[in-house]
C-alpha cells in the first residue's frame, strides 16, 4: 500500500514563526536600555554609601550619630501623607500594650496602624515589641517574658519598647508609601 500525499512540515519555517521570536529581541534591548542608564546616570551606578556609626553605653552616647542620620534623610514628615522627601520615624514606643509582649505586634501595624509606610517580614513565628513598665499583664520589660534575664542585659535608646522578631534572627522589611501596599 502506497501513502499519498504526505507533507513534510519544514523545520526551518516553523522556527521562523514562533511566538517567542519577538521576545528574544526585547532582551538585548533591556539590557541596551539598562546598559544606557548607568552611562547617563552614573551617581546611580557609583553613589558611594553613606555611613552612620556609633557605640555606646548610654543613648547620649550615640545621639549625635542619630540626629545625623535623620538630618540626612529630611525633615520628619510624621505619621501619613505622601511627600516628595523628608523621612518617617517608626516610634516603637507607641505600639500599644495590645500589641505588646505578650501579645504580637502585626507586621503591618507601622503601614496600617500608626501609617509609616513598612511592612516586616521574618522567617520566624511573628514580631513582638516589649512590654511597657505599666502593662494590664504584668509582662516583664525588655522581653523577661521571652527570658528573665534579657532585662538586665538589654537596654532602650529611648524609653520602655524594644523590637524584636521571633524564633529568628532574620528581619525583612519593605519600605513604600504608607497605605499603598
Amino acid at each position: 500500500m502506497k501513502p499519498k500525499n504526505l507533507t513534510t512540515l519544514h523545520f526551518r519555517k516553523s522556527i521562523g514563526r514562533s511566538p517567542c521570536r519577538g521576545a528574544l529581541l526585547l532582551i538585548p534591548l533591556a539590557i541596551a536600555t539598562f546598559g544606557l542608564t548607568l552611562i547617563f546616570n552614573p551617581v546611580a551606578a557609583s553613589a558611594d554609601p553613606e555611613v552612620f556609626e556609633a557605640s555606646g553605653a548610654t543613648p547620649a552616647d550615640i545621639q549625635t550619630a542619630v540626629d545625623a542620620f535623620r538630618n540626612f534623610l529630611g525633615p520628619n514628615n510624621g505619621i501619613g501623607g505622601t511627600f516628595p522627601t523628608g523621612r518617617r520615624e517608626i516610634n516603637w514606643d507607641g505600639v500599644p500594650d495590645a500589641f505588646s509582649a505578650p501579645n504580637l505586634m502585626p507586621a503591618n501595624f507601622f503601614n496600617s496602624n500608626s501609617p509609616r509606610g513598612a511592612v516586616f517580614f521574618t522567617l520566624g513565628t511573628g514580631f513582638q515589641v516589649s512590654a511597657n513598665s505599666i502593662n494590664p499583664t504584668g509582662t516583664p520589660v525588655r522581653f523577661g517574658n521571652i527570658h528573665p534575664v534579657y532585662p538586665e542585659l538589654f537596654s532602650t535608646f529611648s524609653p520602655q519598647r524594644l523590637f524584636s522578631a521571633l524564633n529568628s534572627n532574620i528581619t525583612e522589611n519593605l519600605f513604600f508609601i504608607a497605605r499603598t501596599y
